[in-house]
Protein backbone atom coordinates (compact mmCIF):
# COMPACT_ATOMS: atom_id res chain seq x y z
CA UNK A 1 0.00 0.00 0.00
CA UNK A 2 1.02 3.62 -0.48
CA UNK A 3 3.05 5.42 2.19
CA UNK A 4 0.69 8.36 1.57
CA UNK A 5 -2.16 6.62 3.38
CA UNK A 6 -4.05 8.62 5.98
CA UNK A 7 -4.13 6.51 9.14
CA UNK A 8 -6.20 7.49 12.14
CA UNK A 9 -8.23 6.25 15.05
CA UNK A 10 -11.85 7.15 15.65
CA UNK A 11 -12.18 8.69 19.10
CA UNK A 12 -15.56 7.00 19.39
CA UNK A 13 -13.49 3.90 20.23
CA UNK A 14 -12.30 5.64 23.42
CA UNK A 15 -15.39 7.81 24.03
CA UNK A 16 -15.43 6.88 27.72
CA UNK A 17 -12.02 8.53 28.03
CA UNK A 18 -12.80 11.74 26.11
CA UNK A 19 -15.59 13.27 28.18
CA UNK A 20 -13.64 16.29 29.41
CA UNK A 21 -10.72 18.27 28.05
CA UNK A 22 -8.42 16.72 30.64
CA UNK A 23 -9.64 13.25 29.64
CA UNK A 24 -9.03 14.07 26.00
CA UNK A 25 -5.52 15.32 26.73
CA UNK A 26 -4.57 12.08 28.52
CA UNK A 27 -6.17 9.94 25.83
CA UNK A 28 -4.48 11.72 22.95
CA UNK A 29 -1.15 11.42 24.74
CA UNK A 30 -1.62 7.64 24.71
CA UNK A 31 -2.74 7.56 21.08
CA UNK A 32 0.17 9.69 19.93
CA UNK A 33 2.55 7.53 21.94
CA UNK A 34 1.36 4.46 20.06
CA UNK A 35 2.30 6.11 16.78
CA UNK A 36 -1.09 7.05 15.35
CA UNK A 37 -0.69 10.19 13.23
CA UNK A 38 -4.33 11.35 13.25
CA UNK A 39 -7.74 11.04 14.87
CA UNK A 40 -11.36 11.22 13.84
CA UNK A 41 -13.38 13.46 16.13
CA UNK A 42 -16.46 11.50 17.19
CA UNK A 43 -17.98 10.62 20.55
CA UNK A 44 -16.04 13.38 22.33
CA UNK A 45 -17.61 15.29 25.23
CA UNK A 46 -19.01 18.80 24.96
CA UNK A 47 -15.70 20.50 24.19
CA UNK A 48 -15.51 23.41 21.71
CA UNK A 49 -13.84 22.53 18.41
CA UNK A 50 -11.13 25.14 18.92
CA UNK A 51 -10.12 23.58 22.23
CA UNK A 52 -10.15 20.08 20.74
CA UNK A 53 -7.88 21.32 17.96
CA UNK A 54 -5.49 22.84 20.48
CA UNK A 55 -5.20 19.55 22.39
CA UNK A 56 -4.78 17.57 19.15
CA UNK A 57 -2.01 19.93 18.02
CA UNK A 58 -0.23 19.72 21.37
CA UNK A 59 0.35 16.00 20.81
CA UNK A 60 1.56 16.35 17.23
CA UNK A 61 -1.61 14.79 15.86
CA UNK A 62 -3.93 15.89 13.09
CA UNK A 63 -7.68 15.50 12.59
CA UNK A 64 -8.42 13.34 9.55
CA UNK A 65 -12.23 13.37 9.79
CA UNK A 66 -15.32 14.04 11.89
CA UNK A 67 -18.69 12.45 12.50
CA UNK A 68 -21.92 14.42 12.70
CA UNK A 69 -25.52 13.44 13.29
CA UNK A 70 -28.22 13.79 10.66
CA UNK A 71 -29.86 16.81 12.27
CA UNK A 72 -26.60 18.77 12.19
CA UNK A 73 -25.83 17.73 8.64
CA UNK A 74 -29.24 18.67 7.28
CA UNK A 75 -30.20 21.68 9.42
CA UNK A 76 -26.81 23.16 10.36
CA UNK A 77 -24.71 22.16 7.38
CA UNK A 78 -22.59 25.33 7.47
CA UNK A 79 -21.77 24.65 11.13
CA UNK A 80 -20.52 21.14 10.30
CA UNK A 81 -18.38 22.49 7.46
CA UNK A 82 -16.98 25.24 9.68
CA UNK A 83 -15.99 22.66 12.30
CA UNK A 84 -14.03 20.79 9.63
CA UNK A 85 -12.22 24.00 8.74
CA UNK A 86 -11.33 24.58 12.40
CA UNK A 87 -9.77 21.12 12.40
CA UNK A 88 -7.96 21.68 9.06
CA UNK A 89 -9.83 18.60 7.82
CA UNK A 90 -12.00 17.96 4.77
CA UNK A 91 -13.83 14.68 5.50
CA UNK A 92 -17.02 14.20 7.50
CA UNK A 93 -19.42 11.28 7.71
CA UNK A 94 -22.84 10.57 9.09
CA UNK A 95 -22.20 8.14 11.92
CA UNK A 96 -25.69 6.64 11.74
CA UNK A 97 -29.05 7.71 10.32
CA UNK A 98 -30.93 6.08 13.18
CA UNK A 99 -33.55 3.40 12.78
CA UNK A 100 -36.33 5.54 11.28
CA UNK A 101 -34.96 5.01 7.77
CA UNK A 102 -34.57 1.26 8.08
CA UNK A 103 -37.83 0.39 6.31
CA UNK A 104 -39.22 0.01 2.80
CA UNK A 105 -38.56 3.29 0.98
CA UNK A 106 -36.20 4.47 3.71
CA UNK A 107 -33.08 4.36 1.56
CA UNK A 108 -34.72 6.66 -1.01
CA UNK A 109 -35.82 9.06 1.68
CA UNK A 110 -32.35 9.16 3.21
CA UNK A 111 -30.80 9.71 -0.21
CA UNK A 112 -33.18 12.62 -0.81
CA UNK A 113 -32.17 14.10 2.55
CA UNK A 114 -28.45 13.52 2.05
CA UNK A 115 -27.87 14.96 -1.41
CA UNK A 116 -28.11 18.66 -0.57
CA UNK A 117 -25.68 18.59 2.38
CA UNK A 118 -23.23 16.58 0.26
CA UNK A 119 -23.43 19.22 -2.47
CA UNK A 120 -22.74 21.96 0.08
CA UNK A 121 -19.76 20.05 1.47
CA UNK A 122 -18.38 19.58 -2.05
CA UNK A 123 -18.82 23.28 -2.83
CA UNK A 124 -16.73 24.06 0.26
CA UNK A 125 -13.95 21.70 -0.84
CA UNK A 126 -14.99 19.01 1.62
CA UNK A 127 -16.49 15.54 1.37
CA UNK A 128 -19.49 13.96 3.07
CA UNK A 129 -19.71 10.22 3.62
CA UNK A 130 -22.21 7.71 4.97
CA UNK A 131 -21.06 5.21 7.61
CA UNK A 132 -22.71 1.81 7.34
CA UNK A 133 -23.69 -0.79 9.86
CA UNK A 134 -25.06 -4.27 9.14
CA UNK A 135 -28.71 -3.36 8.69
CA UNK A 136 -28.00 -1.41 5.51
CA UNK A 137 -27.59 -4.83 3.93
CA UNK A 138 -31.09 -5.87 4.92
CA UNK A 139 -33.61 -6.30 2.10
CA UNK A 140 -36.51 -4.07 3.07
CA UNK A 141 -37.63 -4.43 -0.54
CA UNK A 142 -36.23 -6.39 -3.48
CA UNK A 143 -32.77 -4.82 -3.17
CA UNK A 144 -30.78 -4.13 -0.03
CA UNK A 145 -30.96 -0.73 1.65
CA UNK A 146 -27.34 -0.15 0.55
CA UNK A 147 -28.06 -1.03 -3.09
CA UNK A 148 -30.94 1.45 -3.19
CA UNK A 149 -29.00 4.18 -1.37
CA UNK A 150 -26.05 3.88 -3.74
CA UNK A 151 -28.30 3.90 -6.78
CA UNK A 152 -30.26 6.93 -5.56
CA UNK A 153 -27.08 8.92 -4.83
CA UNK A 154 -25.19 7.91 -7.97
CA UNK A 155 -23.74 10.93 -9.73
CA UNK A 156 -23.73 13.01 -6.54
CA UNK A 157 -20.83 13.80 -4.15
CA UNK A 158 -22.18 11.31 -1.58
CA UNK A 159 -19.61 8.65 -0.70
CA UNK A 160 -19.23 5.85 1.83
CA UNK A 161 -17.20 5.68 4.99
CA UNK A 162 -17.17 1.91 4.63
CA UNK A 163 -16.96 -0.13 7.82
CA UNK A 164 -15.63 -3.52 6.74
CA UNK A 165 -16.61 -5.30 9.97
CA UNK A 166 -20.23 -4.23 9.59
CA UNK A 167 -20.21 -5.18 5.91
CA UNK A 168 -19.18 -8.70 6.91
CA UNK A 169 -21.73 -8.80 9.71
CA UNK A 170 -24.32 -7.83 7.11
CA UNK A 171 -23.52 -11.00 5.19
CA UNK A 172 -21.46 -9.40 2.41
CA UNK A 173 -17.80 -9.94 1.51
CA UNK A 174 -15.98 -6.62 2.09
CA UNK A 175 -13.45 -7.27 -0.67
CA UNK A 176 -16.20 -8.06 -3.17
CA UNK A 177 -18.17 -4.98 -2.13
CA UNK A 178 -15.10 -2.73 -2.48
CA UNK A 179 -14.19 -4.27 -5.82
CA UNK A 180 -17.67 -3.39 -7.08
CA UNK A 181 -18.28 -0.06 -5.35
CA UNK A 182 -14.79 1.20 -4.47
CA UNK A 183 -15.22 4.32 -6.57
CA UNK A 184 -17.88 5.40 -4.07
CA UNK A 185 -15.70 4.83 -0.99
CA UNK A 186 -14.09 7.87 0.60
CA UNK A 187 -12.68 6.17 3.70
CA UNK A 188 -12.45 2.78 5.36
CA UNK A 189 -13.41 2.16 8.97
CA UNK A 190 -11.02 -0.64 9.71
CA UNK A 191 -11.50 -3.33 12.34
CA UNK A 192 -11.71 -7.09 12.27
CA UNK A 193 -14.52 -9.59 12.75
CA UNK A 194 -14.01 -12.43 15.21
CA UNK A 195 -16.00 -14.94 17.22
CA UNK A 196 -15.46 -15.03 20.98
CA UNK A 197 -17.37 -17.58 23.09
CA UNK A 198 -19.69 -18.23 20.17
CA UNK A 199 -20.59 -14.57 19.60
CA UNK A 200 -19.44 -12.09 16.91
CA UNK A 201 -17.18 -9.37 18.32
CA UNK A 202 -15.27 -6.29 17.22
CA UNK A 203 -11.65 -7.36 16.90
CA UNK A 204 -8.30 -5.72 16.38
CA UNK A 205 -7.17 -5.40 12.76
CA UNK A 206 -5.52 -8.65 11.74
CA UNK A 207 -6.79 -10.57 14.78
CA UNK A 208 -10.01 -11.92 13.28
CA UNK A 209 -11.38 -13.62 10.19
CA UNK A 210 -11.47 -10.89 7.53
CA UNK A 211 -9.52 -11.40 4.32
CA UNK A 212 -7.14 -8.48 4.58
CA UNK A 213 -5.13 -9.35 1.47
CA UNK A 214 -8.32 -9.22 -0.57
CA UNK A 215 -9.65 -6.10 1.15
CA UNK A 216 -6.43 -4.14 0.75
CA UNK A 217 -5.96 -5.26 -2.85
CA UNK A 218 -9.47 -3.98 -3.62
CA UNK A 219 -8.72 -0.69 -1.83
CA UNK A 220 -5.48 -0.31 -3.74
CA UNK A 221 -7.19 -0.83 -7.07
CA UNK A 222 -9.57 2.04 -6.31
CA UNK A 223 -7.00 4.39 -4.78
CA UNK A 224 -8.61 4.31 -1.34
CA UNK A 225 -6.11 5.81 1.09
CA UNK A 226 -7.89 6.77 4.34
CA UNK A 227 -8.05 4.04 6.98
CA UNK A 228 -9.57 4.88 10.35
CA UNK A 229 -9.41 2.33 13.16
CA UNK A 230 -12.70 2.02 14.99
CA UNK A 231 -13.32 -0.62 17.60
CA UNK A 232 -16.85 -0.06 18.89
CA UNK A 233 -16.34 -2.05 22.08
CA UNK A 234 -13.28 -3.58 23.75
CA UNK A 235 -12.91 -7.34 23.74
CA UNK A 236 -13.23 -9.14 27.06
CA UNK A 237 -9.59 -10.23 26.89
CA UNK A 238 -7.97 -6.74 26.88
CA UNK A 239 -8.61 -3.03 27.33
CA UNK A 240 -9.37 -0.76 24.40
CA UNK A 241 -6.00 1.00 24.39
CA UNK A 242 -4.18 -2.34 24.09
CA UNK A 243 -6.51 -3.21 21.23
CA UNK A 244 -5.76 0.05 19.42
CA UNK A 245 -2.04 -0.59 19.75
CA UNK A 246 -2.38 -4.13 18.36
CA UNK A 247 -4.36 -2.81 15.40
CA UNK A 248 -1.67 -0.25 14.61
CA UNK A 249 1.13 -2.81 14.87
CA UNK A 250 -0.71 -5.16 12.52
CA UNK A 251 -1.46 -2.36 10.07
CA UNK A 252 2.26 -1.62 9.95
CA UNK A 253 2.84 -5.28 9.14
CA UNK A 254 0.32 -4.99 6.31
CA UNK A 255 2.22 -2.03 4.87
CA UNK A 256 -0.52 0.48 5.60
CA UNK A 257 1.76 2.64 7.70
CA UNK A 258 5.51 3.13 7.53
CA UNK A 259 7.64 2.55 10.60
Amino acid sequence: MSSDNIIGVNLFSVRDYCKTEDDLNRTLEKIAGMGYPSVQVSGVGDIPAERIKRVVDSHGLTVCATHENLDTLTNRTAEAIEKLKVFDATYCALGSPGTDYLRPGGARDLADTFREPAEQFAAAGCSLGFHNHHREFERFEKDTFMDVFLRETDGTPVNLELDVHWVMRGGVSPEVFIAEHGARVGAIHIKDFAIDAGEPVFAEVGEGNLNWDGILDACRSHGISMFIVEQDKPRAVRDIFSSLEISLQNMRGMGLLKE
